[in-house]
């Protein structure tokens, strides 16, 4: 909860406000693993001076990179384009020692109920609904990181 107290404050419309870029903040790591160029520089442009957000164009870069570097926090496409999807990209990065419990979200085009449930109950931490705002974007990534701080 530091981590959190540390970046925002309520203000006086119950509305978090940024305070500060703190080293912690900045040195988290965040993974997004997208196929589609204009989805990547939307997340770049949301996350840019919040966090140090790496990309991976598909799956399988995606767990090469969780293989060698260490990530607070992973925002993956279900739908990417090749050989592996998202959800199976998860399941592999899961199994890298180190991640069993980083936070892992579903960001899809899906956007039924039965959807979001069905990503969580297959261990996601997380769901968001394409399109989403920044706002929303960040929210989900501090309550995540929130829980593992």
């Amino acid at each position: 909860m530091d981590f959190f107290k540390k970046l925002f404050r309520l203000n006086g419309s119950n509305n978090l406000t940024i305070v500060s870029y703190s080293e912690e903040k900045e040195k988290m790591r965040i993974l997004s693993v997208e196929d589609n160029l204009e989805n990547r520089t939307i997340i770049a442009k949301f996350l840019n001076n919040l966090f140090e957000v790496d990309d991976a164009v598909n799956a399988i870069q995606a767990i090469q990179k969780a293989k060698c570097e260490k990530y607070a926090l992973i925002l993956m496409d279900i739908s990417l384009d090749g050989v592996i999807d998202g959800r199976t990209a998860a399941k592999e990065i899961r199994n890298i020692s180190g991640y069993e419990n980083v936070p892992i979200i579903a960001i899809t085009g899906y956007s039924l109920f039965t959807d979001k449930e069905q990503f969580l109950r297959e261990g996601f931490n997380g769901y968001l609904a394409k399109p989403y705002r920044k706002n929303q974007l960040i929210e989900i990534i501090n309550e995540h990181l929130i829980e593992t701080d």
